[in-house]
C-alpha cells in the first residue's frame, strides 16, 4: 500500500514498479490504488446519518478491503497463493495496514504484514475529541465543507456530490494541515468499521500476525529540510512536542526524554525526537508486542541513503521505497552506486523471504526482536542492540508509546 499521507500517491508510481522484486523474490506483487483525501476519508455528521450502519469516513479503507477480496478470489490465476498474502506498505500505507488488520472481513485475508516507517498501530484519529486533532475528523470534515460553496446548502453532501472534482481538491487544501504538512483527512475510528484504535483491536485478537517493521534512522529530516516542520528556535521545539502530544504535561514529559541540552542544535533535536518518538519507538514496541503474542517479529533501522538531491537529506522518510522495490533508477532526483544496488538486492531478498516464510533469510543473521535490531547500511546488514532502546524505554514508561 503506497504512502502519501492519505492525500497523495499512487500504486502506479514508477517507484512501485514491481518487476525486479517479483523476479528476484519469485513472488506475485500487487500494487493498488484507493480513494484519497476528501473522496476517501471525508467524515461529516450528514454522511454518518445517511450510512446504514453509521460507519463514516473510511471509504479508502473499503477500497483496500475490496482489493484484498479480489486478490483472495483471483490471485491463484496469476500463480499466487490466496492463503499466503503479505500486506506491506510504507508511511500512511503502514497505517492503513494496521487498520486492515483490525477490520472484520480484512484480517482473515492477511497472513503477515510488513510496516515501513509507519510507527505503531495507534495513529488513527477519532471522530470526536481526538487528543491531537481538535474536533476530531468530524471537525475536519466540517472545515472542508465550509471551504466549498456547499456550506449553506440544505444538504451539503448532495451539493458536494455535484461539484466538479477541481473544486473538491481546492477545498481540500483549506483543511488544517497536520505536523507533516499533509491535509489531515485520513481514516477515522468510527466505532463500526474501525471499532477502536487498531492496536486495541489487535490486543484483543485471538492471535498475532507475523510482523516485519522498522524505520529510517533520520525519518524527520525530510520534514525539517522541506520546511514542513519548523526547527530553528526553542519555540519551534515546544510547538512540535505539544503538537505531537496534544497536552502540556505530556509535551513536557516528551521533552524530558529529548532535552535540548543533549543536542548541538534545535534542528538536530527535532530530527532525533521525531524520528524516534514518532517512528522508531512505536515500531519497536509493536514488534515486541507481536513477539509477546508468540508470532515472529523482526525490527530494522535503515541508515543507508543515496546520492542526488533526494539523498541530500540522508536516510530520511521515503528513501526506503526505491531500495525495497529495486527502483533506484526511477527518479532523476536519485543517484546510486553498486553498494546501493547490492543493498537493494539484499532488502528484496529479506522482504520476499519473510513474505514467503514469515522470517527473513537466515543467512542475513537477522534475529527476532528480542535479540536486537537489524541495521541496513551501504556496507551491508548487521545485528545490533536496539540503538534507541534507552529513550524508547523512557517513552514507554511515561505512556508516550502505545502498548
Amino acid at each position: 500500500l503506497h504512502g502519501g499521507g492519505f492525500v497523495s500517491g499512487a500504486g502506479s508510481s514508477p517507484l512501485y514498479e514491481a518487476s525486479r522484486i517479483a523476479r528476484r523474490g519469485d513472488v506475485v506483487v500487487v500494487t493498488l490504488n484507493y480513494r484519497l483525501g476528501a473522496l476517501g476519508f471525508l467524515a461529516t455528521a450528514e454522511l454518518r446519518a445517511e450510512s446504514p450502519d453509521g460507519s463514516v469516513g473510511n471509504y479508502g479503507l473499503l477500497d483496500q478491503r475490496a482489493a484484498l477480496g479480489w486478490i483472495h478470489d483471483n490471485i491463484a490465476v496469476f500463480g499466487g497463493d490466496p492463503t499466503n498474502v503479505t500486506l506491506f506498505g510504507q508511511s500512511s500505507g503502514s497505517v492503513a495496514i494496521c487498520a486492515q488488520l483490525a477490520m472484520a472481513g480484512s484480517r482473515d485475508l492477511v497472513a503477515r504484514a510488513i510496516l515501513q516507517s509507519g510507527g505503531g498501530c495507534a495513529d488513527v484519529r477519532l471522530l470526536e475529541d481526538d487528543p491531537v486533532t481538535p474536533g476530531g475528523t468530524l471537525g475536519l470534515g466540517e472545515s472542508f465543507v465550509r471551504a466549498t460553496p456547499c456550506a449553506d446548502a440544505q444538504s451539503p453532501v448532495e451539493c458536494l456530490r455535484r461539484l466538479p472534482l477541481g473544486d473538491l481538491l481546492e477545498a481540500q487544501q483549506q483543511v488544517p494541515a497536520n505536523l507533516f504538512g499533509n491535509r489531515s483527512l485520513g481514516p477515522s475510528v468510527d466505532g463500526v468499521l474501525l471499532p477502536a484504535q487498531p492496536i486495541e483491536v489487535l490486543e484483543d485478537a485471538p492471535e498475532a500476525r507475523p510482523l516485519l517493521t522498522g524505520s529510517m534512522s533520520r525519518e524527520f529530516a525530510l520534514f525539517v529540510v522541506g520546511g514542513v516542520v519548523k526547527a530553528e528556535t526553542e519555540a519551534d521545539y515546544h510547538q512540535l512536542t505539544l503538537g505531537l502530544t496534544g497536552d502540556a504535561k505530556r509535551a513536557a514529559d516528551l521533552e524530558s526524554v529529548f532535552p535540548l541540552s543533549d543536542f548541538d542544535s534545535v534542528r538536530e533535536a527535532v530530527v532525533t525526537l521525531g524520528s524516534e518518538a514518532v517512528y522508531a519507538c512505536p515500531a519497536r514496541a509493536l514488534a515486541a508486542f507481536t513477539a509477546s503474542r508468540g508470532a515472529p517479529a523482526f525490527n530494522y533501522e535503515m541508515r543507508a541513503s543515496v546520492g542526488g538531491l533526494a539523498g541530500a537529506v540522508g536516510p530520511a522518510h521515503g528513501l526506503d521505497v526505491p531500495f525495497v522495490f529495486g527502483t533506484l533508477d526511477a527518479s532523476s532526483l536519485l543517484t546510486y552506486d553498486e553498494q546501493d544496488r547490492a543493498l537493494s538486492d539484499t532488502m528484496i531478498e529479506l522482504w520476499t523471504h519473510f513474505a514467503t516464510n514469515s522470517a527473513p533469510d537466515t543467512s542475513s543473521g537477522w534475529e527476532p526482536i528480542r535479540r536486537g535490531t537489524l541495521v541496513l547500511e551501504e556496507q551491508g546488514v548487521r545485528m545490533v542492540e536496539d540503538p534507541s532502546a534507552g529513550r524508547c524505554a523512557k517513552l514507554e514508561q511515561l505512556g508516550l508509546v502505545p502498548l
